[in-house]
């Protein structure tokens, strides 16, 4: 699992990932593996939790594809 040094850089991170998951259309196994970490986590803000709901919607939907 990843430690991020405060929850800002978590959602900065999660962001990220999501943002270029979006944009590319595919998500790595490894940055799936980090999402599900962050979403796992007790202290998961509203903010992270709204970032795995849009990536969930998007691979539900087809706009992003599992690679790796």
């Amino acid at each position: 699992m990843l430690v991020y040094p405060s929850i800002f850089h978590r959602a900065n991170s999660l962001e990220a990932i999501v943002r270029q998951a979006l944009l590319l259309g595919e998500l790595s196994t490894r940055a799936a593996q980090t999402v599900e970490g962050i979403s796992q986590e007790a202290d998961i803000s509203e903010d992270e939790l709204r970032m795995v709901q849009i990536l969930q919607d998007a691979l539900g939907r087809g706009y992003v594809e599992r690679r790796g």
